[in-house]
């Protein structure tokens, strides 16, 4: 009896202690879900035009309070192993362009706010990786915050049409009837759509079948009705690389070859423009091409960048400039570029706003390493798995960036996606992920 009673407290302890262990689990799970939720659905869902995130006060709170919270989460629940891989010096490198350009071009008030919200985005996207406890927790987040991105948008299909496809009544009209859903623009929604594609193959490669198939079933199926033919085209070729590569010829080489891909890429886009090599093979290959006006835009914009190839003209302090707006208008070209939003290309919007250097450095830190994290992945099925997963995610989004603008631009899910993917490799060379 005495023996009976002197086990009963140690007991309800050790439940106690289980429950409260259960609980602090959950939360963590439903705070990677809510963070990662709240990154790609924004809190200006089905907004009526293209806008600065940074206009809208209820984005500008919100990411803010995101950044904190997930900074708080840092101190006390983070892994010490992730806070040592998350004290990166390169990241560092990455972003101290954005105050050097500001500097050069008078410490302008927007470009400031700008650099400040892009910051705390990026922070807070840290969160997704670091919030849940194990990769089931991360699975779960990443399940539930696909599914919310999906279901809002179907619902603005069927219920705000106006607000989800694209009308006639926009300024570029062409898109009329191409789905949109959440977001702005159909070329914002579509590599969101590419993102919950490769989520459901990683949730069917990790067993979750059912919920793998329909994400996956149901991004395709808004995919192709966004018409966004860059999307489209590039979403399967990146699956194919990282599930087919690594069995065929290993991680180093399929890093190399999504390496080589991207380069290519580049080279047959605004390299085409700058190097007379490069536009001859382009037309060679494919006779005419503009990429719908793109290669006129990429003329004017690195004529304008000219002046200041180093430093450039500061972070967000290029398109509807004066410098722009009032530049001699280009009639030898097919349309007046002096009112575009940006390049069309990311990384000649970097050109512009932080100079050549800061090419080089984005390059390096977003491609060169974390191919070479993804080649050392660790040698485990969930890492490897979690690598290929976000390999899949950083090549899409870099190649994708060689027609589309989004680096450093906190209103733009592919920024923070190709953020997100660029942590989770370091992570994945540095320690096993725990099932």
């Amino acid at each position: 009896m005495s023996i009976q009673t002197s086990f009963e407290p140690s007991v309800a302890r050790r439940h106690r202690q289980d429950t409260k262990a259960d609980l602090l689990r959950l939360a963590r799970i439903w705070a990677a879900a809510g963070v990662l939720a709240a990154l790609l659905i924004s809190f200006n869902p089905f907004p009526p035009e293209i806008s600065r995130t940074d206009s809208v006060l209820l984005n500008r709170y919100g990411y803010s309070l995101l950044a904190a919270f997930v900074l708080a989460t840092h101190v006390v629940v983070t892994d010490p192993r992730m806070l040592k891989a998350l004290l990166n010096p390169w990241w560092v490198l990455l972003l101290l362009p954005l105050p050097l350009s500001l500097w050069g071009a008078g410490w302008p008030e927007q470009g400031i706010r700008a650099m400040f919200f892009t910051m705390a985005t990026m922070l807070a996207a840290t969160g997704v990786l670091t919030l849940p406890p194990d990769v089931r927790g991360f699975r779960a987040a990443l399940i539930f915050a696909c599914a919310a991105v999906l279901a809002l948008s179907y619902a603005g299909i069927f219920a705000l049409p106006a607000r989800a496809i694209h009308t006639a009544a926009e300024v570029e009209a062409e898109h009329a009837g191409l789905w949109r859903g959440i977001y702005a623009h159909k070329n914002i929604a579509g590599p969101v759509m590419a993102m919950i594609v490769f989520a459901g193959i990683y949730l069917l490669r990790s067993g979750r079948t059912t919920i793998g198939l329909t994400l996956t079933a149901l991004a395709l199926l808004f995919l192709f009705k966004t018409g966004s033919k860059t999307s489209l085209a590039l979403a399967p070729a990146v699956v194919l690389l990282a599930l087919l590569g690594p069995r065929l010829v290993g991680r180093g080489r399929t890093a190399l070859a999504l390496l080589a891909a991207v380069a290519g890429l580049l080279a047959l886009t605004v390299g085409a423009v700058i190097v007379p090599i490069f536009g001859d093979l382009l037309h060679g290959l494919i006779p005419g091409t503009t990429f719908t006006g793109r290669t006129d835009l990429w003329k004017f914009a690195l004529d304008l960048a000219a002046p200041l190839p180093w430093t450039g003209h500061g972070y967000e302090s290029f398109w509807g400039s004066a410098g722009v707006e009032y530049s001699e208008k280009p009639f030898e070209l097919s349309w007046d570029m002096r009112g575009a939003a940006n390049a069309h290309n990311s990384y000649l919007d970097v050109v512009l706003e932080l100079g050549w250097p800061a090419v080089a450095i984005v390059l390096l830190v977003m491609l060169v390493f974390p191919l070479i994290d993804y080649a050392r992945c660790r040698p485990d099925p969930e890492n490897q798995r979690l690598a290929d997963f976000f390999v899949m995610v950083l090549g899409f989004m870099l190649l994708n960036a060689a027609l589309e603008s989004f680096f450093f631009d906190r209103e733009k899910q592919a920024w923070l996606l190709a953020w997100i993917a660029v942590v989770g490799l370091r992570f994945t060379s540095r320690m096993t992920a725990e099932p």
